[in-house]
């Protein structure tokens, strides 16, 4: 979590810190789907916080050297997680954004309509590249998907090595066939070139909310600039929606600045990390914004800041590098 886009410096220091630092570390939230998010009513505002001031001195006492809260959306309820976080002594800083489109609109069409006028044009030009490529795309809903899951655990691996990450198949075809086994409202839309499966987009319902996720193509196919993605990932399921009823379509952190030249609206995704030593947390809450100031630049959120002054406790000429 420290290490990407603070350069090796960085890195020089956290491994300094030693691994003994962070870990065993009890992590909040989901691997595999980037979110960590509190379930909660209003009518006991102060639970949560509760829960967290016994959580973090029980987790401590059972070994645990660390407790993270990597992606906290900027919803009601979660400052609760963050707030709660920082007054164990942790500390909390900008992790990106997530892009979302609340369903303001009657139907799709009034939606575009309603869009400025080169979102609107951005839109309509991704559709005519698909037709343009003679993609094929279809929905495939519930036990539909169950035969396509290796294939579409295939693509999404080969999205994530593109984008210079890395995931076990077998992880995501055990999740998708989890969920339908247990009646979870899946959809996956697929795009099919010459009867072979080279895009796919599977999406969650929860209540009146569209997740996006496992997003996957086939570039050797497709190329590297296909066009697929936005009429694949974000605007057949913002149609769906609307043709639904529902309030809101998520997308997670991937391509901001393109969802939101599509009409995306965003919100902030806060990390937050508690150590158990003391000793420390002053140096690691400044690589953290180290880190999360080098997370704004990546964003195109800030002007890249100036570089993280050392502590005395530090070597020298190991200054922390911010840009990434």
């Amino acid at each position: 979590m420290l290490r990407g886009g603070c350069g090796p410096s960085v890195s020089d220091e956290v491994d300094a810190l030693g691994e003994d630092a962070f870990f065993p570390a009890l992590l909040l939230g989901s691997p595999l789907g980037y979110r960590t998010e509190i379930g909660y009513n209003f009518w006991t505002p102060t639970l949560f916080a509760t829960m967290v001031e016994q959580l973090v001195p029980a987790a401590f006492g059972a070994g645990i050297r660390s407790v993270v809260a990597p992606w906290v959306p900027d919803r009601p309820g979660n400052e609760a997680l963050t707030e709660a976080l920082d007054a164990a002594g942790g500390h909390s800083i900008f992790w990106g954004f997530e892009d979302h489109i609340p369903l303001a609109a009657a139907s799709w069409d009034e939606h575009l309509v309603a869009l400025p006028k080169k979102k609107r044009q951005r839109v309509v030009t991704d559709e005519r590249r698909v037709a343009a490529a003679g993609v094929t795309m279809q929905r495939l809903d519930g036990a539909a998907i169950r035969p396509h899951i290796p294939r579409i655990a295939e693509l999404t691996c080969l999205n994530r090595e593109k984008n210079g990450a890395g995931e076990n198949p077998a992880h995501i075809e055990t999740m998708l066939a989890e969920l339908l086994d247990a009646g979870a409202d899946l959809r996956a839309y697929t795009g099919s070139l010459d009867g072979e499966l080279v895009a796919s987009c599977v999406v969650i319902r929860k209540g009146h909310r569209l997740l996006t996720k496992w997003a996957g193509f086939d570039y050797a196919r497709l190329g590297e600039r296909s066009g697929l993605y936005f009429p694949l990932v974000l605007n057949a399921p913002v149609r769906d929606a609307y043709r639904e009823g529902l309030r809101q379509v998520e997308f997670g952190a991937g391509a901001h600045q393109a969802k939101v030249l599509r009409g995306c609206s965003s919100r902030r995704i806060t990390t937050s990390l508690v150590l158990a030593d003391a000793a420390h947390r002053e140096r690691a809450h400044a690589l953290l914004d180290a880190f999360g100031a080098a997370r704004r630049v990546a964003f195109g959120d800030v002007v890249a800041p100036s570089p993280l002054p050392l502590l005395e406790t530090t070597a020298s000429g190991s200054a922390c590098c911010s840009g990434g």
